[in-house]
C-alpha cells in the first residue's frame, strides 16, 4: 500500500513538474513573482500548477503585468505580516484582468479573487445581459437603466454589466479558495 501511495504521489509531481517546464520564460517569469511575493517559492510543484492555472489564461496574447504586495506598503504593519498577498494586474488588447492573491500561512490555503473588464458596444452587451437573465444558472441582483448585476447560482461569482451612450462593460468576478 505504501508503495501504491508514493508512485501516485510521484507521479503527480512529475506531471507538475512537466507542466511546470512547458511554460514560456515570460510567464515562468511572472508565476515566480507571483511565488516569491507570496512566500511560496518552495511550495511543491503541483501547488505552483495551481496558482499558474488561475491566472494563466489571462497570458494568452500580448501582455503586461504589475502588481502591488505586502512590502508595496512601506512601512506598515501589513509588510511584514504573516499573511501575504499580491495584487496582479495584466492588461492585453482586449480586456484588464486583476487577480488578488492571499495566501494564509498558518491555515496553508490560499484565496484567489480573479476580475475582467472588457469594454464593448453596447448592443453586444444589452444581448449579453439577456442572455444571462435568461439562463436558470444566473440569478438578476439588480437591474437599473444602466446597469444590471447577476450573480451564478450557488458560486462566489457575479457579473456587472454597464451601459450607456452607445458603449459599455462588462466585469466578470470570480473567488475561489485553494488548499496549498
Amino acid at each position: 500500500m505504501r508503495k501504491l501511495l508514493l508512485a501516485i504521489v510521484l507521479v503527480i509531481n512529475v506531471y507538475a513538474l512537466d507542466e511546470l517546464s512547458s511554460i514560456s520564460s515570460d510567464n515562468q517569469s511572472l508565476l515566480n513573482s507571483v511565488l516569491e511575493k507570496l512566500d511560496l517559492q518552495s511550495t511543491s510543484n503541483s501547488n505552483k500548477v495551481k496558482i499558474y492555472n488561475k491566472f494563466k489564461f489571462a497570458l494568452e496574447k500580448d501582455w503586461y503585468a504589475t502588481w502591488w504586495h505586502n512590502s508595496t506598503a512601506k512601512n506598515t504593519k501589513i509588510e511584514n505580516a504573516n499573511t501575504k498577498f499580491i495584487e496582479l494586474t495584466l492588461v492585453d488588447e482586449s480586456r484588464v484582468y486583476s487577480f488578488t492573491f492571499i495566501h494564509f500561512k498558518q491555515q496553508k490555503q490560499m484565496t484567489v479573487l480573479v476580475r475582467q473588464y472588457i469594454s464593448t458596444d453596447s448592443s453586444s452587451l444589452l444581448d449579453k445581459f439577456k442572455e444571462l437573465k435568461n439562463d436558470t444558472n444566473y440569478k438578476l441582483l439588480a437591474e437599473k437603466n444602466s446597469y444590471g448585476y447577476l450573480n451564478q447560482d450557488g458560486y462566489m461569482s457575479d457579473t456587472i454589466i454597464n451601459v450607456k451612450d452607445g458603449y459599455g462593460m462588462i466585469s466578470y468576478i470570480d473567488m475561489t479558495t485553494l488548499d496549498l
